[in-house]
C-alpha cells in the first residue's frame, strides 16, 4: 500500500510535536520536583543546652589505672587538653583532646556529638592518633552525670566501655573510663579532672 507524500509529511511532523510536546512535559515536571534551598532545621533547644557545658578549653590531670587482667600498679599521671565547639549549624559538637603521658608520649583524639531525635539519644564518632576509633551513644545529662556506652575499636579488637562525666560545679568535670571485662564487670581504666 502506498502513501502519498502528504501523509509522510503529516505523519513526520505529528512524530515532531508529539517528542518536543513530551519533552516540553518532562521539562515541566523536573523543574516541579527540583529541591528547593531552604535553610536549614534549627537543633532541638535540648541539643544546645546539652552542649553548653562542654563548650571551651578544659586543661586536665589524668591517672591511667591499668587494663583488666594487668598487674595492679600506681596509677600513671597525664597532662591534657579537651577544646570543644559547635559546628554544623548547632547540630553537632566537635571535640579535640591531647594527652601527654609522663614519657613524653602525646596521645590525639577528635570527636563529633550528635542527636539522633529517632532514637531519642546523643551519638557520636571519634578517632585516635593511634588508629582507633569509637562509636558512642548517650541519653544525656542526668543529675549533672553525662554517660556514654561506647564500642572501641583498635587493632583488631573490641572493646565495650563506659564513659562518665560528671559535673563539679560550672568550670570543673570529673571523668572515669571503664572497659567492660570478659566476666562482664566494669574495670576503671581511667579517670581525671578538667578545668577550664
Amino acid at each position: 500500500m502506498n502513501t502519498s507524500n502528504s501523509e509522510r509529511v503529516i505523519r513526520r511532523w505529528k512524530l515532531v510535536l508529539g517528542c518536543a510536546f513530551a519533552s516540553l512535559l518532562s521539562t515541566a515536571n523536573a523543574s516541579a520536583n527540583k529541591p528547593k534551598m531552604v535553610a536549614p532545621p534549627k537543633p532541638p533547644a535540648n541539643v544546645a543546652a546539652a552542649f553548653k557545658f562542654f563548650i571551651g578549653s578544659w586543661q586536665c590531670t589524668n591517672s591511667f589505672h591499668g587494663l583488666p587482667g594487668t598487674p595492679v600498679v600506681p596509677p600513671r599521671k597525664t597532662k591534657g587538653r579537651w577544646t570543644n565547639k559547635v559546628v554544623l549549624n548547632g547540630h553537632w559538637m566537635a571535640g579535640d583532646a591531647w594527652e601527654l603521658s609522663p614519657k613524653g608520649k602525646v596521645h590525639v583524639a577528635s570527636m563529633l556529638i550528635g542527636y539522633d531525635p529517632a532514637a531519642s539519644r546523643f551519638i557520636g564518632f571519634g578517632a585516635s592518633g593511634n588508629g582507633s576509633h569509637v562509636n558512642f551513644s548517650s541519653e544525656g545529662w542526668k543529675d549533672a552525670v553525662w554517660t556514654d556506652a561506647v564500642e572501641a575499636k583498635m587493632g583488631g579488637h573490641t572493646m565495650q566501655m563506659r564513659v562518665q562525666i560528671k559535673q563539679l560545679g560550672p568550670r570543673k568535670l570529673e571523668t572515669s573510663n571503664e572497659i567492660k571485662t570478659p566476666q562482664g564487670s566494669w574495670h576503671k581504666v581511667k579517670s581525671g579532672v578538667c578545668t577550664r
